[in-house]
């Protein structure tokens, strides 16, 4: 199997993936299956990935059963969380929130749009420093309104082996 993870950094950046890889990395048993991110820049660009993600399965994974998961930040703008809903669930596509942001949830601070990359290239889960923000959340919406954190061992927990 394939999950191509749609995330909301860019290519240079990569630092959405070096979190969910630690993620996965920490609490799954090591390569059950490939990982594909897809780097998408920001929000908007989340739910426009249709021909990006056709070429990647027709050209790579044709013959492969794949899973498309897009991971995004919970904004306030609850316009632009309905439309990321109503995407994924178009096209059957699973849905990793991060309340508020993926650095809140993983480092428990704020980052600047300069120091994304920076902070994120030494993260790694550590068993002494275990994610209180990763538990899992069961009905992910109404608590992440007033709660901080993140549905992704719910999701990946569907596709990937605990340790």
């Amino acid at each position: 199997m394939i999950l191509l993870f749609l995330l909301e950094t860019t290519s240079s950046n990569k630092s959405d993936w070096r979190y969910v890889k630690s993620t996965i990395d920490f609490y799954y048993e090591s390569r059950i299956c490939k990982y594909e991110p897809l780097y998408c820049e920001n929000k908007d660009k989340l739910i426009n990935q249709d021909t990006k993600i056709n070429r990647i399965i027709k050209k790579d994974y044709f013959e492969n059963e794949y899973k498309v998961i897009l991971v995004a930040d919970y904004d306030r703008e609850e316009n632009k969380n309905n439309r990321i809903i109503d995407y994924c669930n178009k096209n059957k596509y699973e849905l990793i929130w991060m309340n508020p942001n993926i650095e809140k949830v993983y480092l428990d601070m704020d980052v600047s749009q300069a120091d994304k990359k920076r902070k994120s290239e030494n993260f790694q889960i550590k068993s002494e420093q275990l994610l209180p923000n990763l538990t899992n959340i069961l009905n992910f919406k109404e608590p992440l309104k007033t709660k901080r954190g993140s549905n992704i061992l719910d999701i990946l927990d569907k596709f990937l082996k605990a340790k």
